[in-house]
């Protein structure tokens, strides 16, 4: 049985209706197959929900006259207020007669004059008009198609209305979708917008930049043209506006009373968690003269100077301000959704601020000594990094201040250092510039006071000290040092001096010389050095002592597991011999080096008396020793001594020169032990496969260099480390090392081979394998070369493995081997064109071979291929 026309062309409109991509697309599809069913004029009228009224927006048929219908405006009443039950048909389409009461409302201008007049039982009156009525889910009207001038002037036949009533239902049903596919969209364009944001808040910010973000992200996201932000005070009777958004930001710094807003916070006002307050409520908000409403509109759902109030709370029960949100860019109160969405972000930025008010309370207390009130380690650092560059920096230390705890107790101890800070502080004015570095360490930093005031200044405070001393030591920026480390180290320095002096004194810095220059003898042992030749250690010891005018210098090495060092080299001055073997005790400076790896100045007379190196330092005759350590891979292996006999500070770039050699130093001796472990490595290599390389001819050795060249771009593409290329490129190496003992007559058979000589050349791999298990050096990547010839998919050999089963280094080296032999002449068959080779590559990607192997593949073919164009040109 046919279908109807009418009833097929039905189905084709429904079909378009229901596959419309949107609003304008429904009602542009509906008008026109209700045009092409009326054979009339047909004007769509679209509502405007901000201001509640009938907008034309598409005019079919009717020449000039209707075209100029496009744009009219027409209240929401004078539509609705003409459907009544006198005028609904049975299909539910309404005819409009011209003498219809509320008629005139239009002012005629809703139809044209009618072109065809006809007479008989069937005429259609002229200025009577049809309405297709396209409705919500609800019943809210969303658009309305007016038909009028039938072009013969009779009424359309009833099975045609009846057709045009179908069609307006689908149309009102696709319409209402497209508006809520629409409106769902939107919210999740905001909602992923506002998580973003919120993510970005959350990037380390202090309170004032969240908050100015969070009120142009608000607006920005949401559709809203005013942001205010206000936070209470701490009495909570005020509200402090401290962030804006568009005119917003006028009213920053303004206060708001606490009980206006409170007053219209109620459940009366109350949409999810927030409150939208209409201005007839409003009064004591719009006398505050921060904003009034702009983007008003008039229907029922429109903004109307109301307000929107959200609580910026991070918690339940707890608020710590608002944001007053204004002016919608669509001129519509916004939905219980979008309001919640908002929220959302509300309690994320407050949640925000919360944790910056937290951290910057951290802060201070993380920059604070909560025994002595003054600035701790922290604070003295940042202090010391923004100090001019002409600061005076003292450092203070108790005088025996372990026997105070040990006499008094710890409480007394307590006390005294709070008597040393409140001394100190005076120094400096109320605290500023003072610190406790831990302990009985103090510092006092201070800039545009003579280092001769401080020194007085200090000896003043610890006069009224009574039953407490101190020692200082005084550095001056930038005479003595620069600021920074070498100012420290400086102070520090004349702090020993004060202390070795007797104690209960401040010293001045005074250095035994300016800063080193490097000798001539310095440069050679470096340039050995880079040159990657042996035994430089000597030499770079005799020139760093020349360098430093050092009295004596020794290299001594450690050994960990015994706990003892080994003296190696000597220059200068030096009781010791080569050879000299020493135990690093406990109470030992070389053992504290040993233990921290961290360079150390050691003063003649400031060892224990028990000390291994005590009769060293001194039988050398130095007032100073130096002990840097020469460290490999964390730990001491040895460390370098530089004896000084002149009185004075080590500078600290001198230190640091000592400390680089010893580095320097370091990394020569890694670098012996390295060419030592790669020459057994070697030896073993060459032993392994000396008889194996005579059965290999030129040809093989050529493929495996040209593959592991090309696997090792490979495996840099897929983001291995060069370490992990490396191997790749020893398995490309070795990946057909066992062929050796496969018969030469099977490797060059010009046929396919048989199943049993299919056996034996796949053991190759195995063979491989095993002959790499014997390379010390080389062992761990045997199983590699095992499973070079396993496939993606798990049907390779020798065992079968599929995917993450097969190691990554194997998936590289079988992919570049397969390109290698489909582009090598065989005995069997020509190489293959590159094209038809590419194309196999991507056909056996995800069964043969690793897809993402594949892909790097191509593109270091690719990379190749232009490097070697460039260079044909050049």
């Amino acid at each position: 049985m046919s279908i109807p026309s009418d009833i097929g062309r039905d189905v084709v409109v429904a079909r378009r209706l229901a596959e419309a991509a949107s609003a304008t697309e429904v009602l542009d599809v509906a008008a026109e197959a209700i045009a092409e069913r009326l054979a009339m004029t047909v004007v769509v009228n679209v509502r405007e929900m901000a201001d509640d009224e009938f907008v034309a927006t598409r005019v079919i048929g009717g020449g000039v006259a209707a075209a100029s219908l496009l744009g009219e405006r027409y209240s929401v009443e004078s539509f609705l207020d003409l459907y009544i039950a006198d005028y609904l048909r049975p299909d539910g389409l309404y005819v409009i007669p011209a003498d219809a009461p509320g008629w005139d409302a239009f002012d005629g201008a809703v139809v044209v004059e009618q072109a065809a007049v006809a007479e008989g039982p069937d005429a259609w009156r002229p200025g009577d008009h049809l309405e297709v009525v396209l409705r919500d889910r609800l019943g809210e009207v969303l658009a309305v198609i007016v038909a009028d001038n039938p072009t013969d002037g009779r009424t359309p036949a009833g099975e045609v209305m009846a057709s045009c009533a179908v069609i307006g239902l689908h149309a009102a049903s696709a319409l209402d979708a497209r508006l809520a596919s629409a409106d769902a969209a939107a919210g999740q364009r905001e909602a992923e917008e506002l998580q973003h944001l919120s993510a970005a808040l959350a990037a380390g910010l202090g309170e004032q930049e969240i908050l100015a973000r969070a009120a142009d992200g608000l607006c920005m996201s949401c559709g809203f043209s005013f942001a205010l932000i206000a936070l209470y005070d701490d009495e909570r009777t005020t509200l402090r506006c401290v962030a804006g958004s568009g005119p917003g930001r006028r009213a920053v710094g303004s206060p708001i009373p606490a009980a206006t807003l409170e007053e219209v916070m109620v459940l009366e006002h109350r949409v999810s968690d927030s409150y939208l307050v209409p201005l007839r409520h409003a009064d004591g908000i719009v006398a505050l003269g921060l904003h009034r409403s702009s983007a008003n509109g008039a229907g029922i759902r429109a903004w109307k100077r109301d307000t929107l109030v959200l609580p910026l709370s991070p918690g339940v029960g707890e608020t710590i301000g608002v944001i007053w949100v204004d002016d919608p860019v669509d001129r519509m109160v916004p939905s219980a959704e979008k309001v919640r969405r908002m929220e959302l972000f509300a309690r994320s930025a407050a949640l925000m601020v919360t944790n910056a008010r937290l951290l910057a309370a951290a802060r201070d207390q993380a920059t604070r000594d909560p025994l002595t009130g003054l600035g701790n380690a922290r604070a003295f650092a940042v202090a010391l990094a923004d100090a001019p560059p002409d600061a005076v920096l003292a450092l203070v230390d108790v005088d025996r201040f372990k026997e105070v705890n040990d006499r008094d107790g710890h409480l007394r101890g307590d006390a005294a250092l709070r008597r040393v800070a409140a001394a100190l502080s005076d120094v400096v004015d109320r605290g500023v510039g003072a610190y406790r570095l831990g302990g009985d360490e103090f510092a006092i930093l201070v800039a545009d006071v003579a280092a001769d005031d401080l020194v007085a200044a200090l000896d003043d405070a610890r006069g009224r000290l009574l039953g407490l001393s101190f020692s200082a030591g005084v550095a001056v920026a930038p005479d003595d040092a620069a600021v920074g480390q070498a100012l420290i180290h400086a102070a520090d320095t004349a702090l020993y001096a004060a202390k070795r002096g007797g104690r209960g004194r401040t010293a001045r810095f005074h250095a035994r010389r300016g800063a080193a220059v490097p000798t001539a003898a310095l440069s050679t042992a470096l340039q050995r050095a880079a040159a990657g030749e042996r035994d430089v250690v000597g030499p770079l010891l005799r020139g760093l002592a020349a360098s430093l005018e050092a009295s004596g210098a020794a290299y001594w090495e450690h050994d960990l597991a015994a706990g003892t060092a080994t003296c190696r080299e000597i220059a200068g001055a030096v009781v010791v011999s080569v050879d000299a073997v020493v135990t690093l005790r406990p109470v030992d400076r070389r053992r504290q080096v040993v233990d921290t790896a961290r360079p150390t100045v050691v003063h003649g007379d400031d060892l224990e008396p028990e000390g291994a190196d005590v009769q060293h330092v001194r039988a050398s005759g130095v007032s100073s020793m130096a002990l840097i350590p020469i460290v490999v891979a964390g730990a001491a292996v040895g460390h370098l001594e530089l004896g000084f006999s002149e009185i004075g500070g080590l500078p600290l770039a001198d230190l640091e020169l000592a400390t680089s050699i010893a580095a320097i130093a370091g990394i020569a001796l890694e670098r012996q032990r390295h060419a030592a472990r790669i020459e057994d490595a070697y030896r073993d290599t060459l032993e392994a496969l000396g008889t194996a390389l005579d059965s290999k001819d030129a040809a093989t050795g050529d493929h495996a260099r040209e593959l592991a060249t090309l696997a090792g771009g490979v495996a840099r593409r897929v983001g291995l480390a060069e370490t992990d290329v490396r191997e790749v490129e020893y398995v490309a190496l070795f990946h057909d090392i066992g062929k050796i003992a496969t018969p030469t007559e099977i490797l060059r058979k010009p046929g396919p081979l048989t199943p049993a000589e299919r056996e034996v050349i796949e053991r190759h791999v195995i063979d491989g394998a095993r002959i790499v298990e014997q390379i010390g050096f080389m062992r761990h990547v045997a199983p590699s070369v095992r499973h070079s010839h396993e496939r993606y998919d798990g049907g390779g050999y020798p065992s079968g493995l599929a995917r993450d089963e097969i190691p990554l280094a194997s998936r590289i080296v079988f992919a570049c081997d397969t390109w290698h032999a489909m582009t090598s002449n065989r005995p069997y068959r020509a190489a293959l064109p590159r094209a038809e080779a590419e194309a196999e590559l991507r056909r056996v990607a995800g069964t043969q071979l690793d897809p993402v192997v594949v892909d790097a593949l191509l593109d270091e073919l690719a990379a190749v291929q232009a490097a070697d164009a460039l260079n044909r040109v050049a």
